[in-house]
């Protein structure tokens, strides 16, 4: 008896360890790839706003100046964070409906 015990408990306890690896595998992966996402968006984000800054630093003439401003809204940081949050959730949503079918069909 203390025999079948040994080995039931033995095949779970593989079964356990080799599920919790897997899926922390699988999680680890998933969120290492949302990391590099956001720190590509937060760089591109970044690289815009030193552009425009640098832009508008070389520009000597008050005039020009103005009309660039005229042309650059002034919420235009506002849309920005708008436009990259929402193509930071819809690439959340894509690799989350890919994890689920992933897992359905399997």
């Amino acid at each position: 008896m203390q025999g079948i015990a040994k080995i039931i408990a033995g095949f779970f306890g593989f079964l356990f360890t080799f599920l919790t690896t897997y899926f922390s595998r699988k999680a680890s992966i998933g969120l290492a790839l949302i990391g590099i996402y956001l720190a590509i968006t937060v760089a591109f984000y970044v690289a815009i706003k030193a552009l425009v800054f640098g832009i508008t630093s070389l520009i000597p003439n008050q005039w020009l100046l103005m009309y660039f401003y005229a042309l650059w809204p002034s919420n235009a940081e506002t849309c920005f964070t708008a436009i990259f949050s929402a193509e930071i959730l819809a690439f959340l949503y894509r690799h989350k409906i890919t994890v689920v079918n992933a897992v359905a069909s399997s």
